[in-house]
């Protein structure tokens, strides 16, 4: 299965895509109140933001990308507790945690949030809040918290889409592969969609949110040689890894 070609976006794709988005944006700002509008209401506002069953799936996406974050941590932590035995590089699980951890978690939401300022669609004047609308490429005041200008939760998904790609596509046979890639897509598509049609993000804060956690994971990649040590991500050394670690909590506990 390694012999296919499975490796990250090059640079160049990525460069490609973040120029194409900034391009676009930056001459048709208004691509982002037109596509929100579709989901706009004047009588009932972002309609779907009210039906409760819209609300549980929004929590279970955010529940989602938050779980497998923490997963990814989780395994990183337990992973330098078993040591130099282990059969698990500890970078599978390194590169794991840092895509979500650095790109949704601290990129989008510690940074590029606040120090943007966009309002969120349902807030801005366009769409009957008090805030002004803003084009995607300009930094303003309009928010100081939890602001629009990245989607967290739709970098999320694509961090999600990444790590599970990157790590399980080689080891499946071509059904299994277009399983997971349609699987994840639609899963990345669903989580952003979502978004826009409550009226939470504008199309441009998903893109950018995309963009942002493609360059951490592939990033990530490269550093930390994700293609070479994924070959030693097995079920065989999991297992053994696993029982290294109960065998070292239970010499701790006998101490």
């Amino acid at each position: 299965m390694e012999n296919a070609d499975t490796r990250m976006p090059t640079p160049i794709g990525l460069h490609l895509a973040l120029v194409l988005a900034i391009a676009t944006f930056a001459v048709a700002p208004q691509i982002d109140a037109e596509v929100s509008n579709q989901f706009y209401h004047a009588q009932g506002g972002f309609w779907l933001a009210a039906l409760p069953a819209a609300k549980i799936v929004r929590e279970l996406f955010r529940a989602s990308g938050n779980l497998f974050g923490m997963a990814g941590g989780l395994l990183f932590a337990l992973s330098l507790l078993i040591g130099h035995g282990r059969k698990v590089p500890t970078r599978i699980w390194g590169f794991w945690f840092g895509t979500m951890a650095l790109g949704p978690g601290i990129a989008v939401n510690l940074l590029l949030k606040p120090l943007w300022g966009r309002a969120r669609p349902a807030d801005t004047t366009i769409f009957g809040g008090t805030n002004a609308f803003t084009p995607a490429l300009l930094p303003t005041d309009q928010c100081h918290w939890g602001c629009s200008f990245v989607s967290g939760e739709a970098a999320a998904a694509v961090g999600v889409a990444i790590v599970l790609g990157v790590l399980l596509y080689p080891r499946l046979a071509k059904r299994g592969r277009i399983a997971l890639g349609s699987g994840l897509c639609v899963y990345t598509i669903a989580v952003s969609g979502l978004r826009i049609a409550m009226g939470r993000h504008f199309l441009s804060d998903v893109i950018f949110g995309w963009l942002v956690a493609a360059y951490t994971g592939w990033a990530l990649y490269r550093a930390l040689g994700i293609r070479v040590a994924r070959e030693e991500l097995t079920c065989a050394g999991a297992i053994s890894d696993a029982r290294s670690l109960a065998g070292r909590l239970s010499w701790r506990r006998q101490q």
